[in-house]
């Protein structure tokens, strides 16, 4: 399971490097109206693979990716041991959260992906 999530995870990152480059000579101010439209044609496509990717990623019949899978009873590893929700090492939603107006870190849930901010 690990090496799937692995593999999909690799192949996002690879598309988001290319999505960045896009983005970086699309402010590229030597490019016209007609190389702008394919940098955007091709930025489109990439996120929908990004998309695609995300939607379609499977180990055993449980996509990866979904949060609205049911794992009430765990995923069963090769040594016995069962990888339950909310065990250390799960896979988990990830949140995203604006910690623009936090004034400490305490307050920030374990699962949630912090964001550019001012901190004091």
């Amino acid at each position: 399971m690990v090496q799937t999530a692995s593999s999909a995870l690799s192949n996002v990152s690879d598309l988001t490097s290319r999505l960045r480059m896009l983005a970086i000579q699309a402010q590229n101010d030597t490019y016209g109206s007609k190389s702008i439209s394919a940098i955007n044609q091709e930025a489109a496509s990439i996120i929908n693979e990004i998309y695609r990717i995300k939607s379609s990623t499977e180990y055993n019949g449980i996509k990866l990716f979904d949060s609205t899978h049911n794992l009430s009873k765990g995923i069963s590893l090769p040594d016995g041991t069962t990888l339950k929700p909310n065990s250390r090492g799960f896979l988990k939603d990830i949140v995203k959260r604006d910690t623009s107006n936090m004034t400490t870190l305490e307050s920030v849930d374990e699962n949630t992906i912090l964001t550019s901010g001012t901190y004091s």
